[in-house]
């Protein structure tokens, strides 16, 4: 019976409507927030998951990011994986993707009167340490995935905030490597050393001839090999790859709109809600993510009101300016 009421108290937390929580104590920034930024989206339904490609490949790497404009500052980190199909390439969080299952597996599995009972008057006060408490102190997943469509040449980048995913295209990008002197070995493989220019930034990477896939992390690709390592010639955003699966029939997902059958948990987890953006546009909900967040609890009805920490109510408008400071920007140039 307790670890019935635990998981209750934990989906109305996690799953309940923006609304429901529209008054409680509010951190302006992420930092305030202890970045504990991933607590501020809600699961994705698995329901809504399509397959569109089976993975041959599938590479993990760890990615560390500084949250301050500073490489000896305050880093989080993710664990990524990139599936590598013949048709699609998906690069996405694995942190996220447990959360989404552990939301939804769990829903699926109670009777209909139990999740009848899910109300938004139960207490949140300790919910959200029972859906995060095995996620380790330093990590900070988000919804960021990136696929690469093969055959139009193509890339769908999809983040989500709260119940929405936003995305945009653009050509698969044709980045002007240069081969640099230098030998490094990761998970057993030599790799060779690059750099490029993309987007403001100088990259670095380490890529081997032994697995012949021109794919990496993030957006990277264009080389005679997977990219194993990359990283910023500031030291602010890393990726080194951990692992390398192969695995038969290994489904590539892409979340989309009025995919899930069943209608029983859509109160709780509502199917993908897809929104096209551009690129600037895409960008500017990051920087609201880390320098404003509030407004992105408060989208959808452009504005709602908060209270601080001494209870003063005050309210927080979309339209209002974000704060102009550093936050993890992979792409300088807009």
């Amino acid at each position: 019976m307790r670890k019935f009421i635990t998981y209750l108290t934990f989906l109305c937390f996690v799953l309940i409507p923006t609304s429901a929580f529209a008054q409680y104590h509010a951190n302006p920034t992420q930092k305030g927030n202890n970045y504990k930024c991933y607590q501020w989206n809600k699961p994705r339904n698995w329901g809504s998951m399509k397959p569109i490609d089976n993975s041959k490949l599938t590479v993990s790497y760890d990615f560390t990011y500084c949250v301050e404009d500073d490489s000896a500052g305050t880093k989080l980190k993710d664990s990524y994986l990139l599936q590598i199909g013949d048709r699609v390439n998906r690069y996405f969080s694995e942190y996220s993707q447990r959360v989404d299952s552990i939301a939804f597996n769990y829903l699926m599995s109670l009777k209909q009167e139990h999740i009848d009972a899910l109300t938004p008057e139960w207490t949140p006060s300790r919910l959200s340490r029972t859906l995060y408490s095995w996620i380790p102190d330093e990590i900070c997943p988000l919804y960021n995935d990136v696929y690469t469509f093969k055959d139009s040449r193509e890339l769908v980048v999809s983040s989500r905030f709260q119940y929405v995913e936003y995305r945009y295209g653009e050509p698969i990008n044709s980045f002007d490597w240069e081969m640099l002197p230098g030998k490094q070995t990761i998970l057993g493989y030599e790799c060779n050393k690059a750099q490029t220019i993309f987007r403001g930034r100088t990259w670095t990477v380490w890529f081997t001839f032994d697995i012949p896939y021109s794919s990496g992390p993030w957006k990277f690709g264009g080389l005679p090999g997977l990219i194993l390592m990359a990283e910023d010639e500031c030291g602010l955003f890393k990726w080194v790859a951990v692992g390398i699966m192969q695995k038969e029939d290994d489904p590539i997902f892409e979340f989309v709109e009025g995919y899930s059958s069943d209608k029983r948990i859509y109160s709780w987890i509502p199917n993908s809600k897809v929104k096209n953006c551009t690129r600037r546009e895409m960008e500017g909900m990051w920087k609201r993510f880390w320098n404003a967040p509030l407004t992105i609890r408060s989208l959808e009805q452009q504005e709602d009101t908060f209270l601080d920490d001494e209870d003063r109510e005050f309210t927080v408008r979309v339209v209002d300016p974000v704060p102009d400071e550093y936050y993890p920007q992979l792409e300088l140039d807009l």
